[in-house]
């Protein structure tokens, strides 16, 4: 008698496993989950490099192919947002205004994507500079930015209330 091996249980491991994983793909296109191509991201600084320069910066991002499971092409998806550069400076122990400066970039601030089921979202703000005042001078002229006052910190807030939104919805067909 010849020793041979008995594939039927591992045969039927492979059936059970293949049909587990048909299972899990037929539920992931059940939803109608969108999806898209490599995004690509363009950055802009009017102030790239400069010390002590106020401007402004953008971003945007492109999301291209936006497709859906039933194959309705959305197309390219773009969003743009912008922010500001500010600076602030020192004072010396003569009293006055001086360097260094700090430059602080404050980039629109990008949310993470929502794809969800019928619908993919792309929520950014826009943000601006808030400036902290201090008083360089034993006595400052009132108001705030005149003589003796320099802007001793910055920190960034988000200006768009609502936020800007790329937002596509579909209702897939066949999927569900």
């Amino acid at each position: 008698m010849t020793k041979g091996t008995d594939l039927s249980g591992s045969m039927k491991s492979a059936g059970m496993i293949s049909g587990a994983l048909i299972g899990v793909s037929l539920v992931a296109f059940a939803a109608c989950v969108p999806w898209w191509g490599t995004p690509s991201e363009q950055d802009s600084n009017t102030c790239a490099g400069g010390n002590g320069c106020a401007g402004t910066v953008t971003k945007s991002m492109l999301y291209p192919d936006v497709t859906f499971p039933d194959n309705y092409d959305a197309g390219n998806i773009s969003l743009f947002g912008s922010g500001v550069v500010g600076f602030s400076s020192s004072c010396n122990n003569a009293g006055t205004i001086s360097g260094p400066y700090k430059q602080q970039e404050c980039w629109p601030d990008f949310q993470p994507i929502q794809a969800t089921d019928g619908q993919f979202l792309q929520i950014a703000y826009n943000d601006t500079t808030v400036n902290y005042w201090s008083c360089c001078a034993d006595s400052c002229i009132p108001p705030v930015g005149l003589l003796g006052w320099y802007i001793s910190s910055i920190q960034c807030q988000h200006t768009s209330d609502p936020p800007i939104e790329a937002k596509i919805t579909h209702t897939c067909s066949g999927c569900q």
